[in-house]
């Protein structure tokens, strides 16, 4: 298990991180980031994965929905995947599975952010009441291989045809060959905020 990703077994809305609090007459949604395919797309809709991004851009509609309707302010915070803490993530879950492979050609970067930089994230946006849709990324990313290196596990390259049938179903083949990098910036200009642990500071615990 990558040293600081939190513990695996977690519950399913835990790990989709998707907190929702009323701050100020204001709804605040803590969610996941995510992102496309490897040339930008979309992902297998039929994977875990697939299943997992379609659930939370649901989440985010209704509460969109929502606020709208009820006239409140509306800010969604977009976690990377978070070490430490006492919440889980797919990619811990992945890493701690017997079996973590990696698609053969793809060593796509992987972001972080570490729990205590998140609950600060939290702590502000509710002290600013802002009304925005903000990633939460620590600084830098670390590499697919890097993340499997720091974990101490070896994962397995396979072609995608083949990672798709063995990969850990937590996950599976598809985050392991897109590169989706989330910007970051947004947490700096509205909240005036910037993680202070880099991504392997992260991970670091």
């Amino acid at each position: 298990m990558a040293p600081g990703l939190s513990r695996p077994g977690a519950s399913p809305l835990e790990r989709r991180h998707f907190l929702v609090q009323f701050p100020q007459s204001g709804l605040l949604a803590v969610g996941a980031a995510y992102g496309g395919g490897d040339d930008g797309g979309e992902v297998d809709a039929a994977s875990l994965y697939g299943r997992w991004v379609r659930d939370l851009r649901e989440y985010e509609t209704v509460l969109a929905s929502l606020a709208e309707d009820t006239g409140m302010r509306l800010a969604v915070l977009r976690a990377a995947y978070i070490s430490a803490g006492p919440v889980s993530n797919p990619m811990a879950e992945y890493l701690a599975a017997p079996l973590p492979v990696r698609v053969l050609g793809h060593d796509p970067p992987v972001q972080v952010v570490h729990y205590d930089d998140l609950v600060e994230a939290i702590l502000r946006a509710a002290e600013e009441a802002v009304s925005a849709t903000i990633n939460i990324v620590a600084r830098g990313a670390v590499p697919v291989s890097r993340l499997g290196a720091l974990a101490g596990r070896y994962m397995f390259p396979l072609p995608y045809a083949l990672a798709r049938l063995v990969a850990p179903a937590v996950l599976g083949a598809d985050p392991l060959r897109s590169r989706c990098v989330a910007d970051g910036g947004r947490a700096v200009q509205l909240l005036g905020i910037q993680p202070r642990r880099c991504a392997e500071e992260a991970l670091g615990g």
